[in-house]
């Protein structure tokens, strides 16, 4: 009896560790790509003004940084290039629902990199679920906030005619989905690990 409950153990508990061990190392590649989406811009949106001074206007997006450079068709204008932090009060348009969106793209992006690296280190199904959940929401933010900056700027304003000239999605969007099907896999396994643990743990106590 005590032979077959060696049996029992050493079989199943090599499968849960390579189990584990893959589940970490994806979960690991998922924060590495999910980084990049976070460090790379996601959108970038160029628009040409006509009017009294004409312009283009190309802008980057971050989640935490906005740059714009303005380039103008009079020789004797100088571009001028800016860049706008997400600790700057002119980032954000006070009562803009785009304003609150970016926000929340920015916290959502924390978070999942924070539970992703936690559930390397802890192995709690609640740790593998979140930076699944919060990447997926990260990415309906962005979808959002690209729709909307992609019509934000066609628009006539007083003496200015404003136009869309390039609407670019940037791998800063595109990132995430990998980054949420690593996410998802490794959530999976999370799961399958916890099936075999529990059904080692009867099978044994039956053996026994």
């Amino acid at each position: 009896m005590h032979a077959n409950s060696s049996v029992h153990y050493e079989e199943p508990s090599l499968k849960r560790l390579g189990i584990t061990l893959l589940r970490k190392i994806l979960g690991t590649l998922g924060c590495l790509l999910f980084l990049f989406s976070i460090i790379l811009p996601f959108y970038h949106l160029a628009y040409f003004v006509s009017g009294i001074i004409e312009f283009q206007n190309s802008t980057y997006y971050w989640s935490f940084r906005v740059s714009q450079e303005v380039s103008f068709f009079e020789p004797s204008r100088a571009p001028w290039h800016t860049d706008t932090w997400f600790f700057q009060p002119s980032f954000y348009n006070p009562g803009s629902s785009l304003s609150i969106c970016v926000l929340a793209i920015f916290v959502a992006q924390l978070l999942t990199l924070a539970t992703g690296i936690a559930s390397v280190f802890y192995d709690r199904r609640l740790l593998t679920l979140a930076p699944l959940a919060l990447c997926s929401l990260a990415i309906v933010l962005m979808t959002y906030t690209n729709t909307v900056l992609a019509a934000s700027k066609s628009v006539f304003l007083a003496d200015y005619t404003s136009q869309v000239t390039n609407s670019t999605i940037l791998p800063g969007y595109w990132f995430t989905y990998p980054a949420v099907a690593l996410f998802l896999l490794s959530f999976i396994l999370n799961i399958v690990s916890k099936k075999r643990s529990s059904t080692y743990t009867l099978t044994s106590t039956l053996t026994q």
